[in-house]
């Protein structure tokens, strides 16, 4: 009965990350409330949405929750790590366990204490009008 309960929350956060993107015109404002929203139903943190620049197919963190400021610089190349391949492939990769994965390159060095606290990974891509154009990626407790 559990699952299903975390299936129906799951649920109703990705509907309301839905009404949260179609119902604005600024993509930042809309994203910064999109990571808030993760936070708030599931205690996702840190989290982050990173954008592709077009002219050099380079990947940046547009918005975050859980970065410092040097976390927030961090670039990626497309097809680079899991959230570079997540925008190069339009498609989802969840990584269980961060510390099995070697593509996982941690270069926003949001996972410090990987050894205490074992996180999984989610990575989604960001598509607009039929393009990946960046990814959200967002951490949970790994269970």
């Amino acid at each position: 009965m559990t699952t299903h309960t975390g299936d129906i929350k799951q649920l109703a956060t990705l509907v309301e990350v839905s009404q949260t993107l179609a119902s604005t015109f600024h993509l930042e404002d809309a994203l910064h409330r999109v990571l808030e929203i993760l936070e708030q139903q599931h205690s996702m943190v840190p989290s982050m949405v990173t954008l592709l620049h077009e002219t050099s197919s380079e990947l940046a963190i547009a918005v975050a929750n859980g970065l410092s400021a040097d976390g927030m610089q961090a670039r990626y190349n497309l097809g680079e790590g899991i959230t570079g391949r997540v925008v190069e492939s339009g498609k989802p990769i969840i990584v269980p366990q961060i510390s099995h994965e070697p593509m996982f390159l941690n270069r926003a060095g949001r996972r410090r204490n990987l050894q205490t606290q074992e996180r999984t990974f989610i990575c989604v891509p960001v598509i607009i009008n039929r393009r990946s154009v960046g990814a959200l990626g967002v951490d949970l407790r790994f269970r």
